[in-house]
């Protein structure tokens, strides 16, 4: 779990309001493409999973300065 203080109804939200079961059914498919190293989905989550942690990187760096000063 990446983000558990995030829910299902927020995670809804940021992709258009799609329902919490849309957001199951999702995670569902992206388990089983990683589960069976589909290469071009793999290649796509790398490209996301490094996009979200250089961005929470960044907010923790600004959160540690922002506390510092």
């Amino acid at each position: 779990v990446h983000f558990p203080a995030i829910t299902l109804h927020q995670i809804a939200a940021l992709f258009g309001g799609m329902d919490h079961s849309t957001v199951i059914s999702g995670l569902v498919r992206a388990n089983n493409l990683i589960y069976t190293a589909d290469s071009r989905f793999m290649a796509k989550y790398q490209t996301a999973l490094n996009a979200v942690n250089q961005w929470l990187s960044k907010a923790e760096t600004n959160m540690l300065s922002a506390a510092s000063a």
